[in-house]
């Protein structure tokens, strides 16, 4: 096991103190001697196992075309932070090919290229059961197992959970998967760049001068390769024919288990109409499974149209969708909710 630094110091509250967040880092062997690196957030130093635990989770992170193409997983500790603090350990899964302490260009390069030939869909399940296999040894039997997926880490998430028998609880940030990703890209590419997504929205962003014609023509591509390592939007063909085509619905609805799906109505990489219709066959609101929220304003990060980050408003959420189901009590999760509003006084008026 290789210790990390610690790496972050979160605020808390109105007292002023703060929460020391560290991570300890470990490979993980996954095919053929590669390996993916794991980090389990800690705030004491962590026990050996997960005992007392009042659930462990795993974190899948998005696609290459983010930050963490240049910081890895890690990038994402803060926002993970609350659930340390409920006594809810968190080992969060990199991709195969991201290596940690890579600073020079030249190794940034290596790791991309080597990240781009594993980000296929049938790979990143394949390591992220590999990486969660490694700790369900360590993990008592009937302890929540909750799997916490981002945009493409979601749609990953949602198939290792078809996989795995133990995960109990399934967390779906910007997930889409009403649709295929080929027609949320047409979506997307049909936009009017000139005006909001929607009321409170910034206008798309879109895809350059990529037109209907040109989606088109990529598709076909695509199809006729399927294999190919040449890059299309800065992934390539492989990873695209994975994915474009296998949405997270189908696979949401082969299990039943509790899942908290959270969007924001302005998010300009996953179109919130996808996510929508995902919700609405799988019964929405209603379902005694399915937790869905919709954050008007907010991108597919979370943040508003200033670029503010309104991560907490889902946090809340969360916390009420884990008194919900008894993973917190209403008590604790009453004084866990005040925090984060007396640490965000930017977001929640007093």
């Amino acid at each position: 096991m290789k210790g990390l630094f610690v790496l972050l110091m979160v605020a808390l509250g109105g007292c002023g103190s703060s929460y020391t967040l560290g991570a300890n880092a470990e490979q993980v062997e996954v095919d053929h001697f590669q390996h993916v690196w794991t980090y389990r957030l800690y705030h004491d130093p962590p026990r050996k196992d997960f005992k007392g635990a009042r659930a462990v989770a795993f974190y899948l992170t998005g696609s290459l075309g983010g930050p963490e193409a240049e910081e890895g997983v890690t990038h994402s500790m803060g926002a993970l932070a609350g659930f340390v603090m409920m006594n809810i350990p968190v080992v969060m899964i990199d991709r195969r090919g991201v290596e940690p302490d890579c600073h020079e260009d030249t190794c940034k390069a290596f790791n991309r290229a080597l990240a781009r030939r594993y980000s296929d869909k049938p790979t990143r399940v394949f390591d992220a059961r590999n990486a969660i296999s490694h700790y369900l040894p360590l993990i008592p039997e009937g302890t929540p197992i909750i799997l916490i997926g981002a945009s493409e880490g979601a749609d990953v998430a949602t198939k290792v959970a078809t996989l795995e028998p133990r995960v109990t609880h399934l967390v779906l940030l910007s997930v889409g998967g009403g649709m295929t990703q080929a027609d949320e890209l047409g979506i997307l590419v049909s936009r009017d760049r000139t005006t909001p997504i929607a009321p409170g929205c910034a206008p798309s962003k879109g895809f350059g001068d990529l037109d209907k014609p040109g989606l088109e023509a990529a598709f076909a591509r695509i199809k006729a390769d399927p294999d190919s390592d040449e890059l299309w939007l800065g992934q390539p063909l492989k990873r695209w024919s994975s994915f474009l085509w296998s949405p997270a619905g189908d696979d949401l609805r082969r299990i039943s288990i509790q899942t908290f799906i959270a969007q924001g109505t302005c998010d300009d990489a996953v179109p919130v109409e996808s996510t929508r219709a995902m919700v609405t066959h799988l019964g929405g609101n209603n379902g005694t499974k399915i937790r869905y929220r919709e954050y008007p304003g907010l991108d597919h990060s979370f943040r508003d149209a200033a670029g503010k980050n309104a991560l907490p408003l889902v946090e809340l959420d969360l916390v009420d969708w884990l008194a919900n189901d008894r993973i917190l009590k209403v008590g604790e999760a009453k004084d866990f909710k005040a925090s984060v509003r007396d640490a965000h006084p930017e977001l929640f008026e007093q």
